[in-house]
């Protein structure tokens, strides 16, 4: 080897030219591996099916418009979760500010004849069946955060004839700076 090669060598594995792999920094909190954990039953699929078959359709208008996503949970009570239960669930990662609405005053603004992003009709929808799935039992909106709130579209779907219950709905991020 010429002494120009042994040159060019020393610069490509030299540590400060060409460092070679990084590490990948961990992530902050740890994700839930799935945040549908129920146990299936046929009410909960046709929920699921009912539900996310519209959803795909629409976005929260925020400064991300992000999508929802369905999420599940087994749940033996007839209450919905505390906040704080819901961070335990995977579902949001932490439980203050915590605001709830129900769900005609959530969808209420969104659902107007004033419509310039083309989703009302969507969103009634999905606001229509969401009211179906859950029937007579609790159903509320979450609101977790300040500016990058976590909005928790759940309630309480069960299957009478084989006694399981679950949380099931929607999760979608709301950015507001």
């Amino acid at each position: 080897m010429e002494k120009e090669d042994d040159s060019y060598m020393a610069m490509l594995n030299s540590n400060i030219i060409n460092p070679g792999r990084q590490p990948t920094p961990a992530p902050k909190k740890p994700l839930p591996a799935s945040l549908n954990t129920a146990t299936p039953f046929p009410a909960l699929m046709e929920a699921y099916h009912a539900i996310t078959e519209i959803s795909k359709s629409v976005s929260l208008v925020s400064e991300s418009d992000e999508p929802f996503e369905w999420i599940t949970a087994d749940w033996s009570a007839k209450e919905l979760p505390s906040a704080e239960q819901m961070v335990e669930l995977g579902f949001a990662d932490t439980s203050t500010p915590c605001r709830t609405k129900g769900l005609a005053e959530f969808f209420g603004p969104m659902i107007t004849d004033d419509d310039p992003y083309g989703q009302a009709e969507s969103l009634r929808t999905l606001h229509k069946r969401l009211e179906e799935a859950y029937g007579d039992k609790p159903r509320k909106v979450y609101l977790v955060g300040e500016r990058e709130i976590t909005v928790l579209v759940v309630g309480i779907v069960d299957q009478t004839d084989n006694h399981a219950q679950a949380i099931a709905g929607l999760r979608s991020l709301l950015v507001q700076t």
